[in-house]
């Protein structure tokens, strides 16, 4: 006490000052006694043990947003005794607003999807209203609203066409029906695949990459979809689920990988495929009528006419094949001569009743497996099922 150079400095209060501390305010700031002031914040204390009917509230906002085809995952937590509606509310760069609900998946946690959209968008823009059934409304954010920005890369390089389930449609190079993946360049220039990925889970772009080729413009590409990719630059290291998958094609760049194509679907039937129509234009639908290495058609129900037949012969050949149909149909046709890997090596328009057999003699290609399409020209393409041919280039 002795050595505290301030104890003497009392600023004129004296004991009486202190005594009446505890119970009066002594001014300035000091607007409360000390009983006052502590029952004071014991009644305030008190009162916040009685709940009243608070809005809800909104947080763990999370989003994943990859391209404009694939719809955003939404997902947010409410916490309120009394919920009765939560929406959202979302807008691309040049549209309106549009609301959607949101859907309970467990307790307090919601979630929905928005999209996809036809129109190409860099950026949606949503926020959150919570209503309960007193009428307390919550908007999160409370003014803004948050952005979701796609991280995608324009390139006109689609994924056009997938089959999920393969039993009869279509056989790989060594006669195996399996999954299988089409590429289709709608550019005016030739595109390298060097770089560039393809996925069955779009948050793992780097699951498969791809061989070092060139898609030429309106060219079509096969990949197979089977777990082997032992079997070929043109075989990938995972299958397709039929009842729900994603995909994507990614390519990369300096800032990482970016979304060149994908989409998201649902259960497909066994020989039905999924992919655009138009070929690599609109939203991707069901095609009953499957064309791999050709361009899509769209049909409404599966065909229950009886097509004709491919014959060929010889098969294997060395020097010419013989390609004719079981019965000339009633339309123009186009005969086409598809690679193993998906490319057109030969191409043929047939009028209706002027031969019955055309002869294709090769030149200037492998030896190996080729796949023999006819297309019908009626009111609506049909693909005849495709017969396969084994070329054994001779030796000189």
């Amino acid at each position: 006490m002795f050595a505290d150079p301030y104890r003497p400095l009392d600023y004129g209060w004296n004991f009486q000052d202190f005594y009446n501390s505890f119970t009066s305010a002594l001014g300035g700031h000091v607007k409360y006694g000390l009983i006052p002031y502590v029952s004071k914040r014991i009644q305030y204390a008190n009162s916040q043990f009685s709940i009243g009917d608070i809005p809800p509230v909104v947080s763990n906002v999370t989003w994943l947003a990859y391209g404009h085809r694939v719809p955003i995952i939404v997902t947010a937590n409410v916490d309120d005794e009394t919920l009765a509606e939560f929406n959202l509310f979302f807008k691309t760069d040049n549209s309106g607003w549009k609301r959607i609900a949101m859907k309970n998946t467990s307790k307090n946690h919601f979630t929905t999807a928005i999209g996809p959209w036809v129109e190409k968008a860099k950026r949606i823009s949503f926020y959150f209203e919570a209503t309960d059934k007193n009428g307390n409304k919550t908007r999160e954010p409370l003014k803004s609203e948050y952005v979701a920005e796609f991280n995608q890369i324009e390139l006109p390089l689609c994924i056009n066409e997938v089959m999920t389930s393969n039993s009869t449609t279509y056989p790989d190079e060594f006669g195996y029906y399996s999954d299988w993946i089409e590429l289709y360049n709608f550019g005016k220039t030739p595109i390298s695949l060097n770089g560039m990925t393809i996925t069955d889970t779009l948050g793992k772009p780097a699951k498969s990459i791809l061989p070092n080729i060139i898609i030429n413009p309106g060219e079509f590409k096969l990949l197979w979809a089977d777990g082997q990719p032992e079997n070929g630059e043109n075989h990938l290291p995972f299958k397709l689920n039929k009842q729900s998958e994603e995909i994507g094609l990614f390519a990369l760049t300096s800032n990482g990988y970016k979304l060149v194509d994908g989409f998201r679907f649902g259960s497909i039937d066994k020989n039905a495929s999924f992919g655009y129509y138009p070929d690599g234009l609109g939203l991707p639908q069901i095609l009953l009528s499957p064309t791999p290495g050709l361009s899509n058609v769209l049909t409404t129900k599966r065909f229950e006419m009886v097509l004709p037949q491919i014959i060929t012969y010889p098969n294997p050949f060395s020097d010419r094949l013989t390609i004719s149909l079981s019965y000339q149909p009633a339309y123009d046709y186009t005969i086409t001569i598809i690679s193993s890997q998906g490319r057109i090596i030969a191409k043929e328009d047939i009028k209706k009743g002027t031969y019955t057999k055309y002869e294709w003699q090769p030149n200037g290609i492998p030896s190996g497996i080729y796949l023999i399409y006819i297309t019908l020209h009626g009111k609506q393409d049909l693909v005849i099922q495709p017969q396969k041919v084994i070329f054994d280039k001779k030796s000189n």
